[in-house]
């Protein structure tokens, strides 16, 4: 039962990356326009969520809250004229970007709400780890399986 569950849930995982990887693509495809920008701000968001304790894994009176931090960079740019300040689309729990940080940003020139930054590459990359662990996940749960 368990490699059941672990193939459908690496089915699921590889088929988020997929869908990140082509929401990516669109952005690409449609982001073509550039302008320069810059990081003017870096918020600190704070998340807490609940884990299980290793040794008492089935107590729910163990479960302890784990708070992390996420750094997302604010960037500054100027799109016909108009100064846009607008987080980016990706944070990370390490601080990837530096305050006065040049960076380009691609924009879609019908819709200038739709932007990324290229040098937000955790973000681009994302899919592809989400595609490479789901598979590696189904590949195991099938070589369980018929074990």
């Amino acid at each position: 039962m368990m490699q059941i569950v672990m193939i459908v849930a690496g089915i699921a995982i590889a088929l988020l990356g997929r869908y990140v990887n082509k929401k990516q693509k669109v952005m690409e495809v449609s982001c073509t326009a550039q302008t320069a920008g810059k990081v003017v701000d870096i918020e600190c968001r704070e998340s807490v969520r609940e884990e299980e304790d290793p040794v008492h894994p089935d107590d729910p009176m163990m479960r302890r809250k784990v708070t992390e931090i996420h750094y997302v960079p604010i960037y500054e740019f100027t799109i016909n004229g108009t100064v846009k300040r607008k987080p980016s689309t990706v944070g990370s729990v390490h601080q990837t970007a530096n305050i006065g940080q040049q960076v380009t940003v691609f924009y879609n020139p019908s819709d200038p709400e739709k932007y990324y930054v290229a040098e937000d590459k955790d973000g681009r990359n994302a899919g592809t780890v989400f595609v490479v662990v789901g598979a590696v996940i189904a590949a195991v749960g099938v070589i369980l399986l018929f074990v």
